[in-house]
């Protein structure tokens, strides 16, 4: 099964309009959270980004309408925070100046254990399972200290410290590549000679496979690719069959890629492998001179359907291209 589309996300604004989301801005703040709270592992970050976008764009192809920036932010503080990173989602909330539903002050009074989930569940941004588990906590601290009347301000600060405390205590810290499940570096003994020269030469990346989420992703860049060819200016003729090969090459790679995290992993559940295309408009505008508007059009999609194509002659049960601007 083939999936494309752009990796241009659309949002809501507040007056009615559509505009393109800045993920990379949501990037920067999502490093500068992960810095914040003390967690330095390389990638980390980026691969969280990257989770967000491929379901921000699933959810988008099965409704064909814009989502709201707010729910982006929010689900990206879900996954963190269901992920073991309470802490860096906490600082993600607060350097974005997200505020869950509900959240506004009210006056002290006696607490119980339904108010208390139901004061948790509505202003943190946690799983129901989660939930529970912090209320139990919150509601023994509120019994240690022999409070009798609190506000909703007071139980959603202990659950927070609580949770903040909690990953800082029992999330181990990383070791060079520990915590991924296949880390930068691994696929190059795995695959071809052919393979593995895309790789060196950086036409072909293969992204890091985290034992949080286990995804195969790679990126093929068309620039790169067309550095290759050796030839200035490109003419179709002698672009169109290199990438159809090394396209090839790519998903015959993915493949193997899948495959391998998938008998590493012990999750039955069968996942999509993403193929990320990088470079499209500056290979058209940099490497092929002197086209038409139109032409420029219609060269775009044929790279796009060669390197789809490629993809869907190897049957595999899901790969999702998405064209990177």
């Amino acid at each position: 099964m083939i999936k494309l589309f752009s990796k241009r996300i659309l949002v809501d604004t507040a007056n009615g309009e559509h505009a393109a989301f800045d993920m990379e801005e949501l990037g920067k703040d999502l490093a500068a959270s992960f810095v914040r709270a003390g967690v330095h592992e390389t990638g980390l970050a980026e691969h969280f980004l990257g989770t967000i976008e491929d379901q921000i764009q699933e959810i988008h192809a099965l409704s064909n309408s814009p989502v709201e920036a707010q729910d982006i932010e929010m689900l990206l503080s879900r996954l963190l925070a269901d992920a073991g990173f309470p802490d860096v989602a906490a600082m993600f909330c607060q350097r974005r100046n997200i505020h869950p539903q509900g959240a506004a002050p009210c006056k002290t009074k006696e607490w119980t254990h339904e108010r208390v989930a139901a004061v948790l569940g509505r202003t943190l941004v946690i799983s129901p399972t989660a939930c529970e588990q912090l209320t139990a906590e919150v509601v023994n601290r509120l019994r240690a200290l022999d409070f009798q009347k609190v506000a909703d301000e007071l139980i959603t600060s202990i659950g927070q410290h609580i949770l903040t405390t909690s990953a800082r205590d029992h999330r181990q810290p990383p070791e060079d590549t520990e915590g991924w499940l296949m880390p930068p570096g691994y696929w190059t003994g795995l695959f071809s000679a052919e393979i593995a020269a895309l790789i060196q030469s950086e036409v072909l990346t293969f992204h890091p496979v985290s034992q949080l989420f286990p995804v195969v992703r790679a990126t093929l860049n068309l620039d790169k690719l067309a550095d290759s060819c050796g030839q200035t200016p490109l003419t179709e003729l002698a672009f169109f069959p290199r990438l159809k090969q090394q396209a090839h090459h790519a998903v015959q790679a993915i493949v193997q890629a899948q495959e391998h995290t998938s008998a590493a992993h012990t999750s039955d559940a069968q996942r999509p492998a993403y193929l990320r295309i990088m470079g499209l408009q500056s290979l058209i505008q940099d490497h092929f001179e002197e086209l038409r508007h139109a032409v420029a059009g219609r060269l775009q999609e044929e790279v796009i359907d060669t390197i789809a194509n490629e993809a869907a002659a190897t049957g595999t049960p899901k790969v999702i291209l998405s064209v990177v601007a």
